[in-house]
Parts: structure tokens; sequence; C-alpha cells
């Protein structure tokens, strides 16, 4: 299977305090990824950095083998899409709509 999205050496600091450090990890298509651990170890601030959100403070990302630095947001859109676990809505939408949202690049 295709490599979608890899990460080399992935590192993350809020101020002085590195929240991530040496992370490493590939995603192929179709592979399911579960990602544990306690408060504050850092799962959203990793699932942010796979986003676009944050900006990692050491190490790269690929995308299907393309450095995600060079993508386009369009282009990234196209790739990855993620829904948060904390959104609110003004309207009411159904679960199909949240995700066909997402996809939109």
């Amino acid at each position: 299977m295709d490599q979608v999205i890899r990460l080399k050496n992935i590192g993350y600091r809020y101020e002085k305090r590195w929240v991530l450090k040496g992370i490493d990890l590939e995603l192929r298509a179709g592979e399911i990824l579960g990602i544990l651990g306690p408060n504050g170890s850092g799962k959203s601030t990793l699932l942010k950095i796979m986003d676009g959100v944050l900006k990692p403070g050491e190490g790269e990302i690929f995308i299907r083998s393309r450095p995600f630095h060079g993508l386009k947001r369009s282009a990234f859109a196209k790739e990855v899409a993620m829904v948060s676990q904390e959104n609110t809505f003004r309207f009411s939408f159904t679960s199909l709509e949240v995700v066909l949202m997402g996809r939109f690049p």
C-alpha cells in the first residue's frame, strides 16, 4: 500500500517545554491508527501537527512522499481531513454533512 503520511523526527514545544520529541510515524492507505495516552501527553498536539494547524519545532512531514511544507492548503486538504472532537455548531447538521464539510479543499 502507498505511504500516505510520514513524520520524521517530529518535535514540538510550548515555550520551553517539549511535549513531543523524536516522533517517527508512517501511515499507509487503508490503515487505522489509535493514539492513546494520559491527559497532557501530546495526543492533540500530534494531531494538530499532522493536520497542519501547528508547525513542528523540528522534524519533517511528508504527504505521499512530498514535503508537507511545499503543498498548498487546497492540495493538502485533498489528502488529509480531520474532524475535531470538540466542535459546536449553531445549526443542526447530520454526521454526513459534517464529514463533507471537512472534505471541501
